[in-house]
C-alpha cells in the first residue's frame, strides 16, 4: 500500500467483484482482523472530518469498498453507506469516481504542470470525461479560464466542447500538439478577398503556403524552419492566419501584441469565452467581425461546431458584425 501526496495510503484496486448476494458468508469469513479494524476506523474518522478534504473522502470509500471493511456489520457497501454516513450507496461511488480522477490526474502530470480539481464540484465534471481525455479536459479547461478562478462550470465546458470534437471523429487538441491543420486555398482565398488586408501582412503560420499565396508579397514564417511567432519582433498591419488550437491564447496575445489588425480561423465560440475577451479587452483590441464559413471537406477536422475567421482592431470600441457565407459564389448575409 502506498501513500498519495494527499498522506492517503492508495489502496489496491479490487481484481474481482464480490457478490453480496446468495448465501450468507460464516461468521469467521465476516470478522475482520486487527488491521482491518485499524483500516476501517481511519477511513471512517477521514470521511466524518468533512467534505472538504475530498479527495481524501473518496480514497476512503474506495478501500472500504474494495476490501469490503463493512462486511462484519453490513451485507453490502449500498446499506452501510445508508446507516454509516446517510446517503446512497450512488454517493459514495460518485466520490470515489471523483477522488480516482484526481488521482489519474495527478499521476499524467507527475511534474505539477496541470491545475488540479479544488472541490468536489469540480472533480465531479472531470470524473464524466472519459479517463485519456481528462488531462486535456484540465488543460482546455485552463485556456478558458485565464486570469479568472477556475470553477466546475469551466470544466463542464472544457469537458463538453473536447466530446464534441470527439464525436465528430478529431480531437480538438490531438496527441502530442500537434494540431498542424492546412487551410484550403479555395478558403484561404475566400477570407483574404473578405477583409482585404493592406500595408505590412504577416502569415505566422506559413503551413502548406494557402494564405501566403492569397496575399502575394506578405511576410511569412514557418515553425518547421525554426522561425516561431511567439518570439518573432516588428510590426504589421495586418497578421491573417489559421493559427495553432494548442496554443490559441499565446498566439492570439502575441499577434495584438505585433499588429494593429488580427484575422484568425477558428471555432466561433472560442471568441466568446471570458478569458478570450478579457485578454482582448486588455490588449486594447475590439472584436469587429466574424465571418463564418463553411468546414471543408476531410480531411479537414470535422468538430461538428461553427467555424469563422474573426477579425481584431487595435482600439475598436463599436459592436460586433457577424456574417455568413451563404452560397458558393461567395453571396454573404449580414446578421442583424
Amino acid at each position: 500500500m502506498s501513500l498519495d501526496s494527499e498522506g492517503m495510503e492508495s489502496p489496491p484496486m479490487a481484481t474481482s467483484a464480490i457478490s453480496n448476494k446468495g448465501t450468507a458468508k460464516p461468521a469467521t469469513e465476516r470478522r475482520l482482523d486487527l488491521d482491518e479494524r485499524q483500516a476501517l476506523r481511519r477511513c471512517e474518522n477521514v470521511v466524518r472530518k468533512g467534505a472538504a478534504a475530498f479527495v481524501r473522502v473518496g480514497l476512503a470509500f474506495r478501500e472500504i469498498r474494495d476490501r469490503r471493511l463493512y462486511r462484519e456489520t453490513h451485507s453490502s457497501f449500498e446499506s452501510y453507506c445508508v446507516d454509516r454516513f446517510g446517503f446512497k450507496r450512488a454517493h459514495g461511488y460518485r466520490l470515489v469516481e471523483e477522488a480516482t480522477a484526481v488521482i489519474q490526474l495527478k499521476q499524467l502530470s507527475p511534474i505539477g504542470d496541470t491545475i488540479l480539481p479544488l472541490n468536489e464540484a469540480q472533480a465531479r465534471e472531470l470524473a464524466k470525461a472519459a479517463p485519456a481525455q481528462r488531462l486535456e479536459v484540465m488543460h482546455l479547461a485552463r485556456e478558458l479560464a485565464g486570469k479568472s478562478p477556475l470553477t466546475a462550470n469551466v470544466i463542464r465546458l472544457a469537458r463538453v466542447e473536447l466530446e464534441t470534437g470527439e464525436s465528430a471523429g478529431r480531437k480538438l487538441i490531438p496527441d502530442g500538439g500537434d494540431d498542424c491543420v492546412n487551410t484550403p486555398d479555395w478558403l484561404a482565398d475566400e477570407i483574404v478577398r473578405h477583409f482585404l488586408p493592406s500595408g505590412r501582412i504577416l502569415e505566422p503560420c506559413l503551413g502548406a503556403g494557402a494564405f501566403a499565396r492569397a496575399m502575394p508579397g506578405c511576410d511569412t514564417l514557418d515553425i518547421n524552419k525554426g522561425q516561431d511567432f511567439l518570439t518573432v519582433a516588428g510590426h504589421w498591419d495586418w497578421i491573417v492566419t489559421n493559427p495553432p488550437y494548442s496554443n490559441f491564447r499565446a498566439f492570439l496575445k502575441k499577434g495584438m501584441e505585433v499588429a494593429d489588425n488580427v484575422v484568425f480561423l477558428a471555432l466561433v465560440n472560442a471568441w466568446f469565452v471570458r478569458a478570450r475577451q478579457d485578454d482582448i479587452r486588455e490588449a486594447g483590441f475590439g472584436l469587429v467581425e466574424v465571418y463564418e464559413v463553411p468546414p471543408p471537406k476531410p480531411p479537414w477536422p470535422q468538430f461538428g461546431m461553427t467555424l469563422g475567421a474573426a477579425w481584431l482592431r487595435r482600439g475598436w470600441t463599436g459592436g460586433i458584425n457577424y456574417t455568413r457565407r451563404v452560397t458558393e459564389d461567395r453571396e454573404e448575409q449580414r446578421i442583424a
